[in-house]
């Protein structure tokens, strides 16, 4: 009876072991950011990428930077546009944060906000992050239920490590 007992917690924990979601890329309008497999990618009007998983969002928009210099924003910071789309959408946030790490081939930069927001009467809370290139700016959120969020906040900033914009 035992070894019974023993070669199904064997063969249990091989099945919950692959059933673990594992990293996936995803992209679209010019981001690529490494989610789980757990997410998938959903269409929606307005913005470049929408991936959901369960309670847990990724979104995805980018601008043209050639609007702002016409409306007279030059060479913006990812921080001064973070600023920017918080202020332009009503959004308090306690600060901007910036992220800088070079990487043998590479530099991943970007600014980052925290905020709330209730969208059908459930509050979410957000981790906004700017990043730009040569052509666009792009503002993308992370977000969860403002009761979940402090226990995703590392996962977030994994996620928006992997960011890149081209």
């Amino acid at each position: 009876m035992k070894k019974v007992v023993i070669c199904l917690l064997i063969i249990l924990s091989f099945g919950l072991a692959s059933c673990s979601a594992k990293p996936k890329e995803f992209s679209a309008g010019g981001v690529t950011i490494t989610l789980t497999s757990d997410f998938s990618m959903q269409e929606t009007d307005g913005v470049i990428m929408t991936c959901i998983s369960g309670n847990v969002g990724f979104v995805a928009n980018k601008e043209s930077k050639s609007l702002y210099q016409s409306a007279g924003y030059y060479s913006m910071s990812n921080k001064d546009y973070a600023k920017l789309v918080l202020s332009v959408n009503k959004k308090t946030a306690s600060a901007v944060e910036e992220y800088y790490e070079e990487l043998e081939s590479e530099t991943i930069e970007y600014a980052y906000a925290y905020y709330t927001s209730t969208v059908f009467g459930q509050e979410y809370k957000y981790m906004l992050i700017c990043m730009q290139n040569n052509t666009y700016y792009y503002a993308m959120n992370l977000y969860t239920t403002t009761d979940k969020f402090d226990s995703k906040i590392e996962e977030f900033k994994g996620y928006a490590r992997t960011i890149r914009v081209s």
